[in-house]
């Protein structure tokens, strides 16, 4: 199976530790048999908003070096046997609009996934911007689209809006299954799509740095392996450093928008000496300075899973989270070495780092354990292969397909099997409408079956000539139970009849529809019914004081084919 991965985070020049996960899941992937045909990374190659305000204002130094990063960036290059094509795109700053930037690469990732060659697969990394950016190719090419779910396209800020939430929940809905990096962030998504049928939890996987172990710290050090920003409570670490012995260290590992403010912080706390700022390292820099590190500690929130904890593991290195996160949660539950804390509790954290570094013994066991953790549950030899079996499950890919708008698996009843129509190229007979739509070609096709209610004199025999030409069942939804009632439906009775008797299948909303339509075989009734909060709202109502009198209640269309003139008609003192 050849794969193509899209991704926005991964390895690049000027950042060699974005997404690495991503890559080595993409090895993993590559290890268990599956083809990685290409990687394609989303390139957006414009400065940052606050760089550009800084430069505004008389400091252009970060805004010349980070477009000389960008133009350093080489189109194409080639890790570890993998080939990976950096696609560049243009949107508008990320605070206003991060929901829509699938809209803006949408088009070069097109002509990315066509120049890939033949793909059986699209992988998505975050359902936006990359899943949300390759569904349209993946839909009209025909081809299945996982997507995994690492967390931020259910909890970030940026994707809180109404709008950008059902942009999520349409991408997952759409795929042919969902990867969910912890049972927490598999729950928010199952919640955000509808259902989590199609959705798998598989974790990162965590490896030590290569070589021979290297040599520890002689102080008592803490680790903190992360981007600098709020959420990960750098903060928290730094005032639990200035409450304990002025022995103990603090390595940080990383860069971003809070390093100023965290050193002041530190200036004023008076710890300042006592903090190693090594800035963005190489992944395997990374991991042998984690692994000369006693203790990790990210109290961070909202945080799904947590690679970073899963690395510390993976060094006999113990970690500490906060409790109540769905990553550190799982990952204490897996085995010894995650230690859980209480969020924004510097004081706890702090007792927390004191008791495991005051005892040598018991810190050379709990590492001890964390490494067997890590080797048991979060081994690239471990999850790489559950990565490959989801991808490659050939089970979920054909029981979902792009063209299912809602996501959600047809059951096989739900359609008869299609007779053969009378119409310029109708379904072959006795096939099931899974098995019409792969005949056309090599691949499932993007549209399992043509859905369409009465409207249009023009749109609803272009359906149903669609339907023919594509090979997929033709289903009308009738609502209309005299006809005609205007001088529009007069003009559209007999193609209407016409497709009454041709059309695969027929659904109405009841029988006296059902009467009207004229045939005997494939006729459906799905009644109409109130949602639910219809029926809560009235319950509430009943409980309220009702005025006196006599009350009509109407529900409706304001609308002459409703009874409305007759109602008013009939209204005693109508004025």
């Amino acid at each position: 199976m050849r794969v193509c991965v899209v991704a926005e985070y991964y390895p690049r020049r000027r950042d060699p530790a974005s997404g690495v996960w991503a890559h080595r899941q993409a090895l993993a992937a590559r290890d268990a048999g599956a083809e990685i045909a290409r990687v394609l990374v989303l390139e957006r190659p414009l400065p940052s908003a606050d760089t550009v305000r800084e430069a505004a204002r008389g400091r252009p130094a970060r805004l010349v070096g980070e477009l000389s990063q960008h133009r350093r960036q080489a189109r194409t290059e080639t890790l570890d046997g993998i080939e990976v094509e950096y696609v560049p795109y243009v949107s508008p700053p990320r605070e206003r609009s991060y929901s829509r930037w699938h809209r803006f690469a949408a088009r070069p990732l097109a002509g990315a996934l066509g120049r890939a060659g033949p793909v059986d697969l699209v992988h998505a990394h975050y359902a936006l911007p990359s899943g949300g950016a390759a569904r349209p190719w993946a839909l009209r090419n025909g081809v299945p689209m996982v997507v995994s779910v690492h967390g931020g396209d259910v909890l970030a800020p940026v994707l809180s809006s109404p709008v950008a939430r059902a942009s999520v929940a349409e991408v997952l809905r759409g795929a042919v299954v969902v990867l969910c990096n912890s049972r927490a962030t598999r729950r928010l998504a199952s919640a955000l799509a509808g259902s989590g049928e199609h959705m798998r939890v598989v974790h990162l996987g965590a490896e030590p740095p290569p070589g021979d172990p290297p040599v520890p710290h002689v102080e008592p050090t803490i680790c903190t392996v992360g981007y600098l920003i709020a959420r990960k409570r750098h903060s928290d670490v730094l005032e639990a450093l200035a409450l304990l012995p002025p022995e103990v260290r603090w390595v940080v590992v990383g860069d971003g928008p809070e390093r100023a403010s965290l050193a002041s912080l530190a200036e004023r706390l008076g710890v300042a000496d006592r903090i190693d700022w090594k800035g963005l390292l190489p992944p395997d820099d990374a991991l042998r300075e984690l692994a000369r590190c006693h203790v990790m500690a990210m109290p961070s929130e909202d945080e799904a899973f947590g690679v970073a904890y899963a690395e510390a593991l993976a060094c006999g290195v113990p970690a500490i989270g906060c409790a109540g996160e769905g990553g550190p949660e799982e990952l204490a539950a897996l085995g010894e070495g995650m230690i859980l804390v209480p969020p924004r509790e510097p004081e706890s954290l702090a007792n927390t780092i004191r008791d495991l570094l005051a005892d040598d013994g018991e810190l050379r066991r709990l590492g001890e354990a964390a490494r067997r953790t890590a080797a048991e549950h979060l081994s690239w030899e471990t999850c790489g292969p559950r990565h490959g079996g989801r991808v490659r499950g050939r089970a979920a890919i054909e029981g979902r397909g792009p063209g299912d708008r809602r996501g959600l698996p047809l059951p096989a009843r739900a359609l008869p099997p299609a007779r053969r129509a009378r119409g310029p190229r109708g379904a072959c007979p006795g096939e099931s409408w899974a098995g019409s739509s792969r005949r056309a070609g090599s691949r499932p096709a993007a549209t399992r079956a043509v859905i369409c209610g009465l409207g249009g004199r023009a749109a609803l025999p272009a359906s149903y000539l669609a339907a023919r030409r594509a090979r997929v069942p033709f289903v009308l939804w009738a609502s209309i139970w005299a006809h005609p009632r205007t001088p529009a439906h007069a003009l559209s009775y007999l193609p209407t009849r016409w497709l009454y008797r041709h059309a695969d299948a027929v659904v109405t909303y009841g029988r006296h529809v059902t009467e009207h339509v004229g045939r005997a075989g494939n006729v459906f009734e799905a009644p109409q019914a109130p949602a639910p909060l219809f029926f809560e709202q009235l319950r509430d109502r009943a409980t309220e004081p009702q005025p006196t009198g006599f009350r009509v209640l109407y529900a409706g269309r304001l609308e002459r084919e409703k009874g409305v003139e007759v109602l008013l008609d009939a209204w005693p003192g109508r004025p």
